[in-house]
C-alpha cells in the first residue's frame, strides 16, 4: 500500500483517497491522528514521496475535522513541524 501512496500518477491518488477514508480522524488532535496514520505503514523513499503521503493525511485530516484547524495547508505546516521535532527528538545523534 504504502509504494501507492508515494505515487504521484492518478491511480495512486485514487487509491490513496479511498485508503484513507478508512482512518477515522474526527475530534483528534493532530498528533495522535498523525500518530494513528503512521502505526499502518513505514514512512521511507525521498523528501517528495514523504512530502505526497504527508499531503494525503493532510487533506483526509482537514476533511475530518473542518472545525478544528483552516486549512489544509495549516494541517500540512503543522505536521511537517511535527515530524521535524519528532526526527530532533528521536533521530540519531552522531558523537561530534
Amino acid at each position: 500500500m504504502s509504494c501507492l501512496l508515494f505515487s504521484s500518477n492518478d491511480f495512486s491518488r485514487m487509491v490513496a483517497e479511498e485508503y484513507l477514508s478508512f482512518f477515522q480522524f474526527k475530534g483528534l488532535p493532530v498528533d495522535m491522528a498523525l500518530r494513528a496514520f503512521l502505526k499502518q505503514f513505514a514512512l521511507m523513499g525521498e523528501t517528495q514521496e514523504r512530502e505526497r503521503v504527508l499531503t494525503h493525511f493532510s487533506r483526509r485530516y482537514l476533511d475530518s475535522n473542518p472545525e478544528l484547524i483552516p486549512s489544509e495547508d495549516a494541517v500540512h505546516t503543522l505536521t511537517c513541524a511535527l515530524m521535524l521535532l519528532n526526527t530532533d527528538l528521536h533521530g540519531q545523534v552522531k558523537p561530534g
